[in-house]
């Protein structure tokens, strides 16, 4: 299973552009920085930031301005995508993941339109969670080949459950887990058991949703539309985008290599496979580094073991900091605090925007 095709033709940089979500403040400070890593690590594409009528109107305000500082970044409004009656999801952060789908229409299919408007509408797409910081280009993504348009690129999902953690289910163990068999250099080809032949299990066909690339059009759409009002199974879905996303494209998706979408716990439960060096996007699962300061002994995060990934994400930001200082982007720089933990010289303070 190959990474990025090293010959793909150039393309025109506007036919391809990044999709992200944001539908409260409290990721607002993740989403900032996903954007300035990717114009620091001179992405050719757009991004856009799709945005919901519950994303507090200081963010929304904040995010225009940083469309005046970051000229590939452009701003929609979207509908939301509520999830069916009655389904409680995993973790209540889960509870709008369901728009996260939209990225599967047109752009111009939306309701309101981007602004400041695109110069074409993209032909294809990257979603990445607003918990992502980018860390190398991501560009190459793209690059990887898929069958047809009907296909997406995703991650395979860790199901190693290590902490035993009592949601999971009862085959995610380490041994079934699709990473567990990867080692460094192979990993970077995303090289996983396809068939059963090959030694893949049934655990293998789950994906991360929280970066997938795809080619959105109308006709997909409706049918995926459709799937969400009318298949039973959706009431079901505890992880709702995760688990639409493993039905609906069942057989039908394209592993990309882990460093596209690289979980912060894969650093020491895939240690194997991970090399720090090779990481472009980096994924903030669980617990955000913005939430708190890495603690004077280290430790940080999912089960205090996060300290050195958390550190590379402050690292990030005491620089964007700076450079916001610098530029007279006051306005910005406070909204974000806002909804951030910042070491104010008299011990760390949280700042909520709920």
């Amino acid at each position: 299973m190959p990474g990025p095709d090293p010959n793909a033709p150039a393309v025109d940089p506007s036919s391809r552009a990044y999709i992200s979500l944001i539908t409260r403040g409290s990721y607002l400070p993740g989403l900032a920085l996903l954007i300035h890593t990717l114009d620091k690590q001179e992405s050719k594409h757009a991004i856009v930031v799709q945005y919901t009528e519950s994303l507090e109107p200081d963010c929304v305000q904040c995010l225009r301005n940083l469309t005046s500082i970051y000229p590939l970044l452009h701003t929609q409004r979207v509908e939301p995508l509520a999830l069916p009656k009655g389904l409680s999801p995993i973790a209540e952060r889960f509870d709008a993941t369901l728009t996260k789908l939209r990225a599967f229409a047109p752009l111009d299919c939306q309701k309101w339109a981007a602004e400041p408007p695109l110069s074409r509408i993209p032909e294809e797409v990257c979603f990445l969670d607003a918990d992502i910081m980018i860390f190398r280009s991501v560009d190459e993504v793209f690059d990887i080949p898929r069958p047809d348009s009907n296909w997406i690129t995703a991650h395979h999902a860790c199901c190693c459950n290590i902490d035993s953690d009592p949601w999971a289910p009862a085959e995610w163990k380490p041994e079934n887990c699709p990473l567990t068999p990867l080692r460094h250099p192979e990993a970077l080809e995303a090289k996983v058991p396809a068939s059963s032949a090959d030694g893949a299990r049934e655990t293998y066909k789950a994906l991360n949703s929280g970066v997938f690339v795809c080619t959105p059009s109308k006709e997909l759409w409706s049918r995926m539309d459709h799937f969400r009002l009318h298949d039973e199974r959706v009431k079901t879905f505890t992880f709702p985008d995760q688990n639409f996303l493993d039905v609906f494209f069942e057989d039908h998706w394209v592993p990309m290599p882990y460093t596209f979408n690289a979980l912060k716990t894969h650093r020491y439960w895939h240690a194997d496979a991970w090399r720090d060096e090779e990481v472009r996007a980096l994924h903030y699962i669980v617990d955000k580094p913005w939430e708190a300061r890495v603690a004077e002994d280290g430790t940080a995060g999912y089960k205090s073991r996060d300290g050195e990934t958390h550190n590379w994400w402050w690292k990030e930001y005491d620089a964007w900091e700076k450079r916001m200082k610098k530029d007279g982007q006051q306005s910005v720089l406070e909204c974000v605090q806002k909804y951030m933990c910042v070491d104010s010289g008299l011990g760390k303070t949280r700042f909520q925007g709920e």
